[in-house]
């Protein structure tokens, strides 16, 4: 049996989310032609970091229940 994913979104769609919030909230705009800038690059990084943040909260419920199988003393 396959645990749920807590977190489905892939990169893309982080990135895609943070420069929407960014363009909205912020005066930031990002340069034509998708040429690379600071902010762009920052946005990259925190979607790089929210994809292995949420890669490793997908891993929780597994954890949890092997941690509960040992709690009642059998194994997989």
């Amino acid at each position: 049996m396959q645990a749920p994913k807590i977190d489905q979104r892939s990169y893309k769609d982080i990135v895609a989310y943070t420069e929407a919030c960014a363009k909205a909230f912020t005066e930031w705009r990002p340069l034509a032609d998708n040429k690379p800038d600071g902010g762009r690059s920052l946005i990259r990084i925190f979607g790089h970091l929210a994809t292995i943040v949420g890669d490793r909260l997908n891993q929780v419920p597994d954890k949890n229940f092997l941690a509960f199988l040992d709690l009642i003393g059998t194994s997989i």
